[in-house]
């Protein structure tokens, strides 16, 4: 365990978001292309919008897809389809999130259809997103 991720354990939540906000201002510093990308030590910072329950973050389109959504011109990492979700609904719903984009890519898939089911699988697990 990292000393971000023992800190994100043991501090309260005010405390999570000013880790949250460094890691956020790393991510706009740090070209793309970096492995920082993928770092993810805030993975296990409670949410930072309020409500104490510990929470994960997720990609609304997923990065095992990554090339798939790049053709559609979507970007994975752009923070904007980045959200928290509660950490038991995220990891119970995973496999079926996962399974419904299988399908959607298994068609004829659109840049406008990959929004429509992105804000309708976060929808449909009373998350808001912001695109």
């Amino acid at each position: 365990m990292t000393n971000l991720e023992e800190l994100s354990l043991q501090c309260d939540c005010e405390t999570k978001r000013s880790v949250l906000e460094w890691v956020e201002t790393q991510f706009a510093t740090t070209p793309r292309s970096s492995s920082f990308v993928n770092w993810k030590p805030y993975h296990r910072i409670c949410n930072p919008n309020g409500g104490g329950k510990a929470s994960q973050s997720h990609h609304v389109f997923p990065q095992k897809s990554s090339g798939q959504f790049q053709k559609l011109g979507i970007n994975v990492n752009d923070p904007k389809f980045g959200t928290w979700w509660e950490t038991t609904s995220h990891l119970r719903n995973a496999r079926g999130y996962n399974t419904a984009w299988e399908a959607f890519f298994s068609g004829s898939p659109t840049r406008q259809g990959a929004f429509d089911l992105g804000r309708q699988l976060m929808q449909q697990n009373g998350i808001p997103v912001g695109f």
